[in-house]
């Protein structure tokens, strides 16, 4: 039987019928795990394509979706992979209830993400083994979950090449690692949010500074461009930008000093302009 295909069209059956019931309901008022869960034990709906179809039916009435899992649960292996494939892994996943039965397509974008954050939580958990039972591509694997554990799981890619592998694998874990691991994230998130904010600061830091010398550069070129002036000697334009060059160079130098030193190398600075215009005065005449 295809389980994977949502039942429709007017009820043929006694257990279609009652499906179309239950739809009634779930339009009108909302559900909790015990609810759906009484529903699947009762025995009215004994095929595995009207089972998964009832809980996808029920999930879209769910007042509380992280409590979801728990339904997932009176759900044999294939029906949770197919319930999970219709209403999406990325809609029924909770760190709540992550203890389920897997089998992601690393080609769709919303499962990817789910396996790198399960690949993510064993790493981080410790030392006990969360991924049992694992196959890649049908072939069964033992791998270590370690820092390189994500790498091995998604296989060698080359440039821009999306992975395609198929992970099949039964995730446990305990209420005391998932605290655990949920806490080390947490810290993670703070960390680098931190690290971005003192990026901020120092990239505002950094434009400041150059905008600093580069108005002071432009002021100390434009001054010695008045002394040459005085002097009776014309800047070309070429010796303007060679000059408003060096001037940001030596300014960017400045900035590090005290005040006392900066204003010393400034004056040394007017000095070796005047003493040039002089020089060159006296060879035009």
């Amino acid at each position: 039987e295809d389980m994977h295909e949502a039942l429709g069209g007017p009820p043929t059956t006694e257990e279609a019928a009652r499906l179309a019931a239950v739809r009634r309901v779930t339009s009108q008022r909302t559900l909790n795990a015990f609810h759906v869960i009484k529903m699947l034990g009762s025995g009215l709906f004994p095929k595995p394509k009207h089972r998964v179809e009832l809980a996808v039916m029920c999930f879209h009435a769910f007042s509380d979706r992280d409590t979801f899992g728990e339904v997932l649960y009176a759900l044999s292996r294939s029906e949770q992979v197919t319930t999970a494939r219709r209403i999406g892994y990325k809609n029924v996943f909770s760190w709540r209830r992550p203890n389920l039965h897997y089998n992601l397509r690393l080609s769709n974008p919303d499962e990817y993400d789910v396996a790198k954050q399960l690949a993510k939580f064993a790493v981080m958990s410790g030392e006990s083994s969360n991924w049992n039972n694992l196959t890649i591509n049908g072939k069964v694997k033992r791998l270590p979950e370690n820092s390189n554990f994500w790498h091995l799981v998604e296989g060698p890619l080359k440039m821009n090449e999306k992975p395609t592998n198929v992970l099949d694998f039964d995730f446990d874990t305990s209420p005391e690692e998932i605290g655990s691991a949920i806490a080390r994230m947490v810290q993670l998130r703070w960390r680098v949010r931190v690290h971005q904010r003192l990026r901020c600061q120092k990239i505002v830091a950094v434009l400041f500074i150059q905008a600093w010398f580069i108005t002071h550069t432009t002021a100390w070129v434009r001054a010695t461009k008045t002394e040459l002036k005085r002097a009776g000697v014309a800047m070309p334009l070429k010796e303007y930008r060679g000059a408003l060059l060096c001037g940001m160079i030596m300014f960017k130098g400045v900035l590090y000093m005290s005040v006392r030193a900066r204003q010393e190398q400034i004056r040394r600075c007017r000095m070796i302009v005047a003493s040039m215009a002089v020089k060159m005065r006296a060879q035009r005449g």
